[in-house]
């Protein structure tokens, strides 16, 4: 950011709040620069099984992921802005943020799990599957005393009921579906419209219906 020279007044306030004085605006340079060090460590795990039997054939299907490590060191101009911030350079009250263990934090939840059981006899089918986002916290709401804003996690569920008949030789298949059957709404953060929006949905509990041809 370059500026122009502060005027007596400018420079009052700033002095004031213990920082060097800085006038208006003049240019901001702001061209993307990769950086930094992203170390990413964790596992997926999943698990399938299919069985027939006199009732149908069902399936269940269950895939989880799970990090162990998400931490991002700073590199380039920002290990300077860190390393000013350290030594006093930049106040405290000019935080310089991003660079630590980001696991739990701002929608980086630790782990994240769906399953999903289908049943299928001749025309008839049904699933019911299940979606569970983890916990994290938000950085922008910890307190001074370093209290975190905890986000709990969030469980929805999926189900429908279909049926495969045919029209004039055209495999045709109407299914009736709910989603979120639970109705469960996102939890509360000061993010726009109240949720945070990069991890949750908060369309609440809706319907469809689905008419599909194939020939």
């Amino acid at each position: 950011v370059s500026r122009l020279d502060a005027s007596a007044d400018q420079a009052e306030i700033y002095l004031n709040a213990g920082i060097c004085p800085g006038g208006d605006i003049d240019q901001i340079t702001d061209q993307y620069a990769n950086l930094d060090q992203r170390n990413l460590a964790g596992y997926d795990l999943g698990v399938y099984y299919n069985v027939s039997t006199d009732y149908g054939r069902f399936r269940f299907s269950y895939n989880g992921s799970i990090i162990d490590e998400f931490e991002q060191v700073a590199g380039g101009e920002a290990a300077r802005l860190v390393d000013a911030a350290n030594s006093g350079v930049i106040p405290e009250s000019f935080p310089v943020d991003g660079f630590a263990d980001l696991i739990g934090r701002d929608g980086n939840q630790e782990i994240r799990q769906s399953v999903r059981l289908s049943w299928r006899k001749d025309a008839y089918g049904a699933s019911l599957s299940g979606n569970y986002i983890g916990d994290f916290y938000q950085s922008s709401l910890t307190l001074d005393d370093g209290t975190r804003y905890e986000i709990p996690s969030m469980t929805t569920y999926n189900a429908s009921v279909d049926y495969r008949f045919d029209i004039d030789d055209v495999k045709t298949r109407v299914r009736f579906g709910v989603r979120n059957l639970t109705n469960e709404r996102a939890p509360l953060s000061d993010n726009s419209f109240g949720y945070f929006a990069d991890a949750h949905r908060d369309y609440g509990r809706s319907y469809y219906l689905d008419v599909s041809a194939s020939f």
